[in-house]
């Protein structure tokens, strides 16, 4: 034989095998490519589930009702951010207005409280001239409505408090 014979068929044998062999590779490439991407997806919904979890929501707005007043129930409004959080606990700064049906005014109080495992313990101030101060506690039933026993002063001292009941609803975020 002569040499261009064998050139041509080693060249043929070896494009033959390279054109065999480059999509089995190519095949390989995707097949990697897309398996590693999948793991990506994977982790990156693993790590959103996470922070979900993590991002519970400490903020409250309420709609509240009470005795306090001369009315059987008096309808109000209750804002209170989180100050402080951690897994179990927080600190908040709560503002509420309360309208006093029968006297047509606003009693106001601005107070703080801590939450541990849904029960909290506060207290605070009237700053409309209702009241003095408030001392409160109360469970949070689940997670949009909630208890509460108050000890509002509206005299001197703590014997001139009344105990009134609190019922509300509310929303976190």
């Amino acid at each position: 034989m002569s040499k261009t014979k064998i050139t041509v068929i080693t060249l043929i044998v070896f494009l033959s095998l390279s054109i065999a062999v480059i999509p089995v590779k190519a095949n390989e490439k995707k097949e990697n490519e897309l398996e590693w991407r999948m793991e990506l997806i994977k982790a990156s919904r693993e790590m959103m589930e996470e922070e979900s979890e993590k991002n519970i929501y400490h903020h409250r707005v309420a709609t509240v009702f009470t005795t306090f007043g001369e009315a059987n129930v008096n309808t109000g409004l209750r804002v209170a951010p989180s100050v402080w959080h951690t897994e179990n606990s927080s600190l908040h700064l709560m503002g509420e207005t309360y309208y006093l049906r029968k006297e047509h005014k606003f009693a106001n109080f601005i107070s703080v409280f801590e939450r541990i495992n849904g029960f909290y313990i506060g207290g605070g101030a009237e700053i409309s001239g209702r009241a003095n101060y408030q001392i409160f506690t109360g469970w949070e039933v689940t997670d949009n409505t909630f208890l509460e026993l108050r000890a509002i002063n509206t005299e001197g001292n703590l014997d001139y408090s009344d105990i009134y009941p609190v019922v509300g609803f509310q929303l976190k975020y």
